[in-house]
């Protein structure tokens, strides 16, 4: 297990959010940060990337292939909802310190807003 640095960016039409300069854990193809007290763990392989966000209130799980829809959930914990998630992979781009995935996103079968979300990191 290695310490790194990322900076991860979530983007869409409307909204922008940035994570700099974070510390993170990197094991194997699992890189693990805290981000304002939710737990985020990016698991990466060379066709598919897994994101998995909890805290408190929420567990969100989001899977992505190039050119793929994966159904995956997103789980309101006190009303113990869950509810369908469906990422649309339009694009996958991982290399050695760097990932960058463009992807539409579908709630109950509604869509719901394309995203871009590029994660990179550097050891410390």
């Amino acid at each position: 297990m290695s310490k790194i640095k990322i900076k991860a960016v979530i983007f869409s039409k409307e909204n922008k959010y940035v994570t700099e300069n974070k510390l993170a854990l990197k094991k194997d193809n699992d890189i693990t940060y805290n981000d304002n007290g939710s737990l985020i763990c990016v698991s990466i392989n060379s066709e598919k990337v897994l994101l998995r966000k909890e805290n408190k209130d929420i567990k969100l799980n989001l899977e992505f292939e190039e050119g793929k829809s994966l159904i995956s959930f997103y789980l309101i914990k006190d009303l113990n909802i869950k509810i369908k998630i469906e990422t649309k992979t339009k694009s996958l781009k991982i290399n050695d310190n760097f990932i960058k995935i463009e992807y539409d996103l579908f709630m109950n079968n509604e869509f719901s807003d394309s995203f871009t979300y590029n994660l990179e990191w550097s050891d410390l």
